[in-house]
């Protein structure tokens, strides 16, 4: 049975339906002890087939199990985990007011600090999935929410973890799981977004390694910066060149140090290889983090330039943007990239077969499965992703 408006359900108080796919919804709830709200993401079962309702529950399952290992400011929260009689099971998360990254990206590209900031939160956010061993494997625009913190700062915050899996060992300690890869996947099949997945994961879910969520990071940041992917076409498209080509280079527009260093960081975290890319999410974050104070000094020397002017010259000033560099000053104005729509990038079943064509690079011998995890992510501010970008 589905929720309603005013319906009490342990301990919880249902408001409003936030949003819904084929197979799940969220609503805002408030706790009924102290009133805090939170978002309850429910199953609809009966609108699962029978031939993937296991696949179904049991990522649900583990969706809750892998939300209530991490502890970060960068990930969505689990509260708790509700299985009713009557209305199935739920995961109770907190609720984020914020804006959807997809949302923001729309309009214009981001800045390069407000790009370098983002990619900072992002890697924060890998770290701490990672140590616990959790590989998120879907990691895109609209599973990233930019929250609005009181300070009028704001934090990229990820969610949807409907497609994540646990590793053997975790990354940076903690305890693992003594089964490994824990998913209700078959091989030889790719779960994700395909524009966002990494080359690896196209071919075999299970092969999703924390360089995999690192190269999605990667293009979020490609995409975010210069309004373009690497790779657009297709997902048959799409895959081929992925398996076979390097990504060509980012060009935001702009040949200064701080571009300059920004497309070498994003170049290693994309590159066709995992051997080639970070090893460890704390890497890619060292890396951006001196990217951070690089924007830092440029910013500092183009204050100075401009107190150094004569009185009644001219100064650009500082333009708004809708993502605040977290514990800095705003950001410069964007650059004017290149203007481009993002592709519909959702995933769906299709087979990729080999046209051997002539590239000469790799044949592709594997049928590719792109599986949509619908209804695997519904989360806060009235916002359904599961596979869009």
């Amino acid at each position: 049975m589905s929720l309603v408006p005013g319906l009490t359900l342990s301990g919880y108080r249902i408001a409003r339906k936030l949003g819904a796919g084929a197979f799940g919804a969220v609503w805002l709830a408030e706790r009924l002890e102290g009133g805090e709200k939170v978002a309850i993401k429910t199953l609809l079962k009966q609108n699962v087939p029978a031939s993937a309702h296991f696949d179904h529950v049991s990522r649900f399952k583990r969706e809750a199990m892998n939300l209530r290992r991490i502890d970060s400011e960068y990930v969505a929260r689990c509260i708790d985990f509700i299985v009713d009689d009557e209305h199935g099971m739920l995961i109770v998360m907190e609720y984020i007011e914020g804006e959807l990254l997809s949302d923001i990206l729309q309009d214009t590209p981001l800045s390069l600090p407000e790009a370098v900031e983002l990619g900072v939160h992002l890697a924060r956010g890998l770290c701490d999935m990672h140590k616990v061993g959790v590989i998120h494997r879907d990691l895109k625009p609209s599973n990233i929410m930019i929250r609005q913190l009181e300070n009028g700062l704001q934090r990229a915050v990820i969610f949807d973890l409907g497609l994540s899996r646990l590793t053997a060992q975790p990354t940076f300690g903690g305890d693992g799981p003594a089964n490994g890869d824990i998913t209700a996947t078959a091989s030889r099949v790719a779960i994700g977004t395909p524009a966002f997945m990494a080359p690896e994961q196209m071919l075999d879910a299970r092969r999703a390694t924390p360089p995999s969520d690192a190269y999605s990071v990667g293009v979020v940041l490609y995409y975010a910066s210069s309004g373009m992917l690497p790779f657009e076409g297709d997902e048959r498209e799409i895959a081929r060149r992925k398996l076979s080509e390097e990504a060509p280079p980012l060009d935001i527009g702009r040949h200064d140090e701080l571009a300059l260093r920004f497309a070498d960081v994003v170049g290693r975290a994309i590159r066709r290889r995992p051997d080639d890319r970070y090893r460890t999410a704390d890497d890619f974050l060292a890396s951006l983090v001196e990217l951070r104070q690089l924007a830092a000094e440029m910013d500092k020397r183009r204050t100075a330039s401009a107190a150094s002017l004569p009185p009644g010259a001219p100064v650009r000033r500082l333009t708004p943007q809708p993502f605040v560099p977290y514990g800095g000053a705003p950001p410069p104005p964007p650059m004017r990239a290149r203007q481009a729509t993002m592709p519909d990038t959702r995933a769906r079943a299709q087979s990729v077969k080999s046209n051997g064509g002539n590239t000469g690079a790799i044949v592709l011998v594997l049928t590719i499965l792109v599986v949509l995890a619908a209804g695997g992510g519904l989360w806060a501010a009235g916002v359904f992703t599961s596979h869009g970008p």
